[in-house]
């Protein structure tokens, strides 16, 4: 993907949320990350890496371009954190003018940091595994859940649940269940769900790694260790 040429407000409003969030972050690290506590168990992530803002954002503009200027537009940030993410979604979908942002997150302790982002208005509290996606065209993720088994379970839950149309933000991420090229169609950065899904097991279907996963069991780097000799999707031979 091309990057993007950013104005001189753009990046000074990025550097704003990048120092912020850092300040905010360091905050999380010390109060919300210890060893002992209990509510870590559940393989939740508490809080996301800063990352390539850029990246994100160029991500944002090209899916933006799917929709006109009057378009409605509403994107969700499912698992939220304290909302930093809301933020650059106020600038990489600035054009368009019909635009609402919301956020998903579990974890109340994080009010406080996100009252001082003032994101705390745009998030509800709610379980991310439970929601009904079909209410947002536009959902963005970062890896929500360290443990596999609940990251795929949420992965499924929102393949089968967004509405045909909607776009799919899984930043670094979501291999596992959106590969499928016969719901999903994959472009450089998000997917587009294209077809209804039906009895389609996801992330059961696809390679373990968990690493540049291809559209038969296994993924690139699997494939001559476990002898695939034909993608299951295209049929192409490895």
């Amino acid at each position: 993907m091309p990057t993007t040429t950013y104005s001189y407000e753009e990046y000074r409003d990025m550097e704003q949320i990048a120092e912020a969030y850092t300040i905010i972050l360091r905050n999380i690290t010390d109060k919300l990350r210890d060893k002992d506590d209990s509510s870590q168990n559940d393989g939740r992530f508490i809080f996301i890496h800063n990352g390539s803002q850029t990246r994100l954002l160029d991500i944002f503009r090209s899916v933006s371009k799917n929709f006109g200027r009057n378009d409605k537009i509403k994107f969700v940030d499912a698992g939220a954190g304290v909302g930093n993410v809301l933020k650059l979604a106020y600038i990489g979908f600035r054009n368009n003018h019909n635009l609402s942002i919301k956020g998903i997150e579990i974890d109340k302790r994080l009010e406080e940091y996100q009252k001082l982002l003032g994101t705390n208005r745009n998030i509800k509290w709610g379980d991310i595994l439970k929601e009904d996606y079909k209410d947002y065209n536009v959902i963005y993720f970062y890896r929500p859940f360290s443990d596999s088994k609940l990251q795929r379970k949420f992965e499924k839950r929102v393949g089968e649940t967004a509405k045909v149309g909607s776009y799919i933000i899984p930043f670094d991420c979501g291999d596992y269940y959106f590969a499928n090229p016969k719901y999903f169609k994959r472009e450089e950065g998000y997917f587009k769900k294209i077809k209804k899904v039906k009895k389609y097991k996801g992330s059961e279907e696809y390679c373990e790694c968990g690493y540049k996963l291809s559209f038969g069991k296994d993924c690139e780097y699997c494939k001559k260790a476990r002898e695939v000799k034909k993608c299951k999707w295209t049929g192409e031979n490895f």
